[in-house]
């Protein structure tokens, strides 16, 4: 506090010391910075988690803002096979389906289907269970998402 606010009584010295000591305060409380986010070329090609969730580049569901990749994680298989890439909510190979939506995950290219993405009925997904092994249960899981029972 100035010296000459020492000497004023005590509430001309608050009202000086608001008026003006207020201002010395400048960003004391400000907010903290935002997590850095993993949504565009740069940070999608770094080889680091960037907004920490243990996803790193292409392999983030960040780095499809609004469901599209970012230009560098357009296309990053041939095919979506297997229930690494058939779970992890990305089109991984660039075709417009993810996961149990694409054909190489649910048996539509004549292959077998992913265990996961077997077709799920209201019984399944409404018994506290994860049936199908991906990890989800019930309507936490993609392939119940569609059902009545899940809406």
């Amino acid at each position: 506090m100035p010296r000459f606010m020492a000497r004023l009584p005590l509430p001309l010295g608050l009202a000086a010391a608001l008026l003006l000591g207020g201002a010395c305060i400048k960003d004391r409380f400000t907010e903290p910075p935002p997590p850095p986010t993993e949504d565009n070329d740069d940070a999608c090609s770094d080889d680091v988690d960037n907004d920490g969730d243990g996803l790193i580049d292409c392999v983030d569901k960040d780095c499809y803002p609004g469901g599209e990749p970012v230009s560098v994680c357009a296309k990053t298989v041939d095919a979506e096979v297997g229930e690494a890439l058939c779970g992890d909510g990305i089109d991984n190979d660039g075709d417009g389906y993810f996961d149990c939506d694409d054909k190489e995950c649910n048996g539509d290219d004549g292959q077998p289907a992913v265990r996961f993405c077997i077709e799920a009925d209201e019984e399944s997904c409404s018994d506290d269970n994860d049936n199908n092994g991906n990890g989800f249960i019930d309507c936490a899981d993609f392939s119940c998402q569609s059902l009545e029972v899940c809406r």
